[in-house]
């Protein structure tokens, strides 16, 4: 819009009842600004695991429907039933053997997939900060942290 910065001043000064503190403001979000611009990239990875946690479900749905062929071990049968609650990489042995398909993935593929699914878990659970749960879980470690209890913002 024309002048709608301008405008959300007016709105927020009138508001806030201060030129001084509506500027403190701003100060603070463009301090955070590049954490901001980032938002949209990680929108889009929570997104895309979210529609991955879904799909899953429902090939697990659709291969217990279709009928498990009798040889099917019982275990088998109850990891497709809960698919959606296993690591992504567990989730994709469990369709090829219910299937009884092969997923070509290479070994960067792989570790790209763990690696995205446990950046979307931060940033659902642990506002983006990289954790000691996180650092256990990488396979890829990139990470390093000086002491067990400390914490790494991922941004």
């Amino acid at each position: 819009m024309p002048e709608g910065l301008a405008r959300v001043e007016e709105i927020f000064t009138a508001t806030l009842q201060s030129k001084a503190t509506y500027d403190e403001l701003w100060e603070y979000f463009e301090r955070y600004l590049p954490v901001f611009e980032k938002a949209p990239y990680q929108n889009v990875l929570i997104a895309l695991s979210s529609q991955w946690d879904w799909y899953v479900r429902k090939m697990g749905e659709f291969i217990r429907f279709a009928g498990p062929s009798p040889s099917m071990p019982a275990k088998l049968q109850g990891d497709l039933a809960r698919i959606d609650r296993f690591p992504i990489l567990r989730q994709i042995e469990v369709l090829e053997e219910a299937a009884g398909i092969k997923i070509e993935l290479s070994a960067t593929e792989k570790l790209e997939l763990n690696e995205m699914t446990l950046v979307r878990n931060l940033g659902l659970h642990n506002r983006w900060e990289v954790d000691g749960q996180y650092l256990a879980k990488q396979i890829d470690t990139h990470f390093k942290t000086e002491s067990s209890g400390s914490s790494i913002s991922l941004n």
